[in-house]
Formats: C-alpha cells, sequence, structure tokens
C-alpha cells in the first residue's frame, strides 16, 4: 500500500490545521503522525481513512502498483479510534463474526484463537455494552490487528488501556510493521515507539 498527499490543506472556519503537507507513506512500515494538541493529527488521519476531505489538495492510493477509487478505499484500511463506536448489543463473538464477514480475517485464525489472544476469552458471550473502556478499546485494535488489510490506522491506540494491555498492544502491532501500512496518530512517544517513520505537524503551515 502506498498514500501520497500533495498540497494537502485543511481548514475549520478560518483557521489552517496544515497547509501544503506534501508525503509519502509506503508499506510495509509503520509510521508516526505526531505534533502538539490542535496540530492536526487526528484530522489528517481522518482523511486518510477517506473519511474526511480536505480543504485542498490530492490523496492517491495504491495497492500493488494499481490506483485505488477513493470510494473503495474502506474496503482496504481500518481506523481504529477511542470515540469509535461499536454494535454494543452484540456479544463479542457476534462482534467479531460480523465484522471478519466484512473484513478479511487473517490465514490461520479463528474467532476464538483471536479472542484468546486478546485475553478476552472469559467475555466471549457478553455484550460488549457491559465491557470497561479498556476492554473496547482492545477490541477495536483485535479488529484492526486481525484483520487481512494494508492498512492500519490507529489514533490514540492505548487510550483507556492498563499496562497488561498496553503489552498487549505493542507485542501484536509491532509484528504489523513487516508486512503492513501502519499510520498512527499520538503525541505520547510510547504508543509509536516501533515505528521507523514519522510525520511531525505544526510546522507545515505556509
Amino acid at each position: 500500500m502506498e498514500i501520497t498527499v500533495t498540497g494537502l490543506s485543511k481548514r475549520f472556519g478560518g483557521q489552517w490545521l496544515f497547509k501544503n503537507l506534501n508525503h509519502h507513506f509506503k508499506s510495509p512500515g509503520g509510521w508516526a503522525i505526531t505534533g502538539p494538541n490542535g496540530s492536526g493529527k487526528t484530522t489528517l488521519l481522518h482523511i486518510l481513512s477517506a473519511m474526511s476531505q480536505p480543504s485542498d489538495g490530492q490523496v492517491e492510493y495504491k495497492l500493488n502498483g494499481k490506483i485505488i477509487d477513493h470510494d473503495l478505499v474502506y474496503r482496504h484500511l481500518w481506523l481504529a479510534a477511542p470515540y469509535m463506536e461499536l454494535l454494543e448489543e452484540l456479544t463479542l463473538k457476534e462482534l467479531f463474526h460480523f465484522h471478519f464477514q466484512l473484513k478479511p480475517l487473517q490465514k490461520g485464525y479463528t474467532i476464538n484463537q483471536i479472542v484468546d489472544r486478546c485475553q478476552l476469552s472469559a467475555s466471549l458471550n457478553k455484550p460488549v455494552g457491559k465491557f470497561s473502556s479498556g476492554m473496547k478499546q482492545r477490541v477495536k485494535l483485535a479488529m484492526g490487528i486481525f484483520s487481512d488489510l494494508p492498512l492500519i490506522l490507529l489514533d490514540e491506540p492505548t487510550s483507556n488501556l492498563d499496562q497488561n494491555g498496553f503489552d498487549w498492544y505493542m507485542e501484536e502491532v509491532s509484528k504489523l510493521a513487516d508486512t503492513r501500512l501502519i499510520i498512527i496518530s499520538s503525541n505520547q512517544p510510547k504508543e509509536y515507539g516501533f515505528c521507523k517513520h514519522s510525520l511531525p505537524l505544526g510546522n507545515v503551515i505556509g
């Protein structure tokens, strides 16, 4: 997966978050989008996910050298974020079955094996709405980690995770950078310590 942004700009009202941003993301590898609060990290991640449109500029996606239509980009990515909503009336087992009907499951895994890897076996048949915030965050991350997708986008991925959850995240996500494009929006270095590349915001307004 490759993403090329050219002259990318985003404005809210009369204020520019970033302007004339040019960058090239290429897999495999981990990238960290860094910068202070208000610099546009989450906004840029939403633009890269094709969930939001820039005020100006272009985003081009390529997979195996072929351009991907913007309307089809969603098929090739997963975005996990603390504010992301889950189908909380479903049990964890039902939620994973539903998700992996929409996104391809990594070869060699079953739903039960994924639940075991997430350390959530005791909650397999529990409604997700009764999960703690940390458990929900682990579920959101797992839905991307164990999907066979070329692009994983993570916004503040360790929010609500305890130390055990953080250790689980680092173990699982650091492996992905060997085969996929991982882009993390964060101002917490511990969340993206495995990333070899970074894109700092806050100094791209021209």
